[in-house]
């Protein structure tokens, strides 16, 4: 039987992260399952971002500002849509906008469930970025809005256990993001310096500022690092005024932002990943560097203890400290080792990380949230 979903959030523009590729990609698995959907979301150029072969609604506004505080825009276009495809879930992203408030609302208006995705909004970390504004809103409707939920979503049983910390007690399905697998290409002899890889948003969370103190630490003979992704925020300057000052910037290459070919270059020009974080409710990209066969080094902030479990990484206490040590290591060894780590990585992700899997699990919770039955076991209550 087909299922008619509306996804919502706030934006699919790179810059603001993650959600921008994952839930278009979770809408592609869905297709197979018989799920048909469709995704509001915002803008304020006039158009939405890419989203495959998804359908995307882009409500316009003049400013990322005026999208954090007037939704009633947002709420009506969820509403028509729901109606227009007669739609029997709402599948809100994201927390703390006005725009997530706004999908609560127009699902409480069309009667239809709402499952909630975090999608990491709810992590220590971020919670405690804004933390006044933060707690104006939550007392003013996203507890009520989490609240009110048929099902929330996480992404590990890391960010699982954050939402039970803040008290909320709806059903929680935890369902990993997907990842696509490339082709299994053979890696091209290393000449020259060995390479680093950072990718991802530019953000005080990515921990940038700890890579800089550990290479200073370290200065790793041999290695460079390339820095790639969307400047967030100005940060991209505080991080060159650090290598400045620790007189490394030589080792550090900045490529911008970088999407289709020229990121599927980076993974495959890379001898190891790198991704410091302060806070990841899943973290893509660790999955993506994987399915292209390169070692990781992230942090406990992320859920990936699969990284020493299966061999094909190290998984280090936040900071400067622990990520100089593991970089010591990983910068130590001899490519074919870093190789044999990379192959190690990639048998995971094709086992465990499948956006197929994470389709087939999607539909079962909405099944489940509309029609009862039998509890899926990734779904706990308490």
């Amino acid at each position: 039987m087909i299922v008619r979903v509306v996804f919502t959030v706030g934006s699919l523009d790179a810059a603001d992260g993650g959600p921008s590729r994952s839930v278009p990609a979770l809408c592609d698995a869905l297709r197979s399952r018989q799920v048909e959907s469709s995704i509001v979301t915002c803008t304020t150029n006039g158009a939405a971002a890419p989203s495959s072969a998804t359908e995307t609604i882009a409500v316009p506004y003049r400013s990322r500002l005026l999208r954090g505080v007037w939704g009633r825009p947002f709420r009506d276009a969820v509403r028509r849509e729901v109606a227009r495809r007669g739609a029997r879930l709402v599948h809100d992203n994201g927390v703390w906008l006005q725009t997530n408030h706004a999908a609560a609302a127009a699902a409480r208006r069309t009667q239809c469930p709402l499952i909630v995705s975090p999608r990491g909004m709810l992590e220590p970390w971020s919670v405690g970025q804004g933390v006044w504004r933060k707690r104006v809103a939550w007392a003013a409707f996203q507890r009520r809005d989490l609240c009110s939920a048929a099902a929330l979503h996480a992404t590990s049983d890391l960010e699982a256990a954050g939402l039970r910390a803040l008290g909320l007690r709806r059903p929680i399905a935890v369902i990993g993001n997907g990842v696509a697998l490339p082709v299994r290409r053979d890696r091209a002899p290393t000449t020259g310096d060995r390479t680093l890889l950072f990718l991802s948003r530019l953000h005080p969370k990515k921990g940038l500022l700890d890579l800089v103190s550990a290479w200073r630490q370290v200065r790793p003979p041999g290695w460079r690092a390339v820095i790639a992704g969307p400047d967030a925020d100005g940060h991209r300057a505080d991080v060159e005024a650090a290598l400045a000052e620790a007189e490394i910037a030589d080792a550090f290459t900045f490529v911008g932002e970088a999407d289709g070919d020229a990121k599927r270059g980076l993974y495959e020009r890379a001898d190891l990943f790198v991704l410091p974080t302060y806070s990841e409710n899943f973290g893509l990209v660790v999955a993506e560097a994987l399915a292209y066969g390169v070692p990781v080094i992230t942090t406990k902030a992320a859920p990936w203890r699969a990284l020493e479990d299966h061999r094909c990484g190290w998984w280090t206490d936040v900071g400067a400290t622990s990520l100089a040590a593991a970089l010591r290591d990983a910068t130590a060894l001899p490519t074919e080792r870093l190789r044999e780590m990379g192959r190690n990585g990639r048998a995971h992700v094709e086992r465990a990380h499948s956006w197929d899997r994470a389709g087939e699990q999607m539909r079962h919770l909405y099944d489940w949230v509309l029609d009862g039955g039998r509890r899926p076991s990734f779904v706990s209550l308490s």
